[in-house]
């Protein structure tokens, strides 16, 4: 049963009360899709270089605002939680990390503290979608990439898998998409074949695609990978083929580190409850009535 067909069945009961019922809900759904369409898609950017800076990127009208400093230097990896919070990692690939939140109005910098493995230099950060905050760190003992969950009330690093592929196995960004698998940008890591890899859950990178551009960090927003590079340019990428297609420069100098908001809930509910409401009562409506 579809959404139109739900309508176009409860438009032939003559019930007022029905009738105003089917007008509250046909409301909240053009409520709630005229804010989907009508919402810009907003990123964040980071810095890398001795100055570790936050912007605001509005994909759609392609402005990009400088928010403020953090006062840390290459912050890499930057990522919203749940409750939208931003949380940054600094050091880059070359130091112990520090882990960070970080002031949206300002880019005033909190220390959480020092990543707990000295040889945890992260140079991305992500969280999936049970909260669980992920980092790709390179392992300066080993010299090799290595993927971390860190505790991010205390910096603590919880465990660390190492990576297999092509070069040095570093990748300097990493996303999650909608189902929780997980992606990772290979920077300019050393000995690279690729630019974007499917990271398996024993460490295998599968390689996407070939190598076009230096992507240090990716994220998804809805269902848009995007990816960003050193020359401020930001890319839409192609997650089954890996293929980029450059959207536009943002005028970030060493622009390194991606992340975007966790969606307002309130848009999503209005528009999920009012399907489900149509279908409920179209389910009461048709059911046999020898039903219990």
């Amino acid at each position: 049963m579809t959404f139109a067909f739900a309508l176009e069945s409860l438009a032939t009961m003559n019930s007022p009360r029905v009738r105003s019922f089917i007008f509250g809900v046909t409301a909240l759904v053009v409520v709630a899709v005229g804010r989907l369409a009508d919402a810009d898609t907003i990123l964040y950017g980071s810095t890398g270089g001795t100055d570790g800076r936050l912007y605001q990127i509005d994909v759609t009208t392609q402005v990009v605002t400088f928010i403020g400093s953090t006062g840390f230097e290459r912050l890499g990896g930057i990522a919203f939680n749940a409750n939208g919070v931003l949380y940054g990692v600094s050091g880059g690939s070359g130091s112990q990390g520090t882990l960070l939140t970080i002031n949206l109005t300002n880019g005033a910098a909190t220390v959480i503290g020092l990543l707990s493995d000295p040889n945890a230099a992260v140079d991305g950060l992500r969280f999936n979608s049970q909260g669980v905050l992920y980092g790709s760190s390179y392992n300066n003992s080993l010299s090799v990439g290595q993927l971390l969950t860190i505790d991010p009330s205390n910096a603590n690093v919880l465990s660390s898998l190492t990576l297999s592929g092509s070069g040095n196995s570093y990748c300097a960004g990493i996303a999650f998409d909608a189902l929780n698998v997980l992606y990772g940008s290979r920077g300019n890591a050393s000995g690279r074949a690729e630019d974007l890899d499917l990271i398996q859950p024993n460490g295998v990178l599968t390689p996407i695609g070939g190598m076009e551009a230096v992507i240090s960090d990716i994220v998804f927003s809805g269902s848009t990978l995007y990816g960003s590079s050193p020359t401020g340019d930001l890319y839409s990428i192609n997650p089954i083929t890996g293929a980029k297609t450059l959207l536009f420069n943002t005028g970030i100098s060493n622009f390194s580190g991606l992340a975007a908001p966790v969606p307002e809930p309130s848009v999503s509910i209005l528009l999920v409850l009012a399907i489900l409401a149509l279908f409920v009562l179209m389910w009461r409506r048709v059911r046999p009535s020898n039903v219990l």
